[in-house]
């Protein structure tokens, strides 16, 4: 497997839906507002990822297997930087009729109050999100990921921020990611479950906190 990092585009739009679907397909967060089989799901994700394109704040980045042909799409991430007069990005409000739109509010506004709570108008960058196709966990394709955000992060001396699943955050730790706050939604989704909200410090050039 050789694994190349590259610039994500709306043709990848399709890959995109696939991959993150398929990433947290055993994760009620995902799973239960984004059923995989909905057209609606397909409609609402497409018009969000293409919204994404179109935002000069972010950066979609994808990681494909080169080794055969054509490439394979492995995984990818959107990370957006945040710096104030910038305002925080609005929420949809057209949540899939056909997956469950009461929980997909709930947590996504919660994800986003916990972000301006812990954040408020400091300027950081910000994983919102990070896919890899579940055959190719622990490949590396995460590291490489997370590898590019916050090597922009300590570029600029920002902050980097993001919120894990309880499948995640070790990874993160490892790249300097402490956790700052947690949510259990044990009770709301049927099964054991802690979601963490996750701050890396300032760093320098050359990777000394700041």
């Amino acid at each position: 497997m050789e694994l190349r990092l590259r610039p994500g585009s709306t043709v990848d739009i399709p890959s995109l839906i696939e991959t993150f679907l398929n990433a947290f397909s055993t994760n009620p967060t995902v799973s239960r507002p984004f059923p995989a089989d909905s057209s609606q799901v397909q409609t609402f994700w497409h018009e969000s990822f293409r919204e994404g394109f179109q935002n000069p704040n972010a950066r979609f980045l994808v990681v494909e297997d080169i080794s055969s042909f054509p490439a394979k799409f492995v995984g990818f991430a959107k990370w957006s930087q945040h710096h104030p007069p910038s305002p925080y990005e609005l929420l949809p409000t057209n949540w899939p009729e056909e997956g469950d739109p009461e929980w997909a509010r709930e947590f996504f506004w919660d994800l986003d109050r916990w972000r301006r709570e812990i954040m408020g108008e400091r300027e950081h960058w910000f994983l919102e999100l990070i896919a890899v196709k579940r055959e190719f966990h622990g490949n590396g394709a995460g590291r490489m990921l997370l590898e590019w955000g916050c090597q922009r992060a300590d570029e600029v001396g920002w902050e980097a921020y993001l919120d894990s699943t309880p499948d995640g955050y070790r990874l993160y730790e490892r790249f300097g990611f402490e956790v700052v706050q947690t949510v259990e939604w044990t009770e709301r989704l049927g099964k054991e479950y802690v979601h963490r909200f996750m701050v890396r410090k300032r760093r320098g050039k050359n990777n000394s906190e700041v």
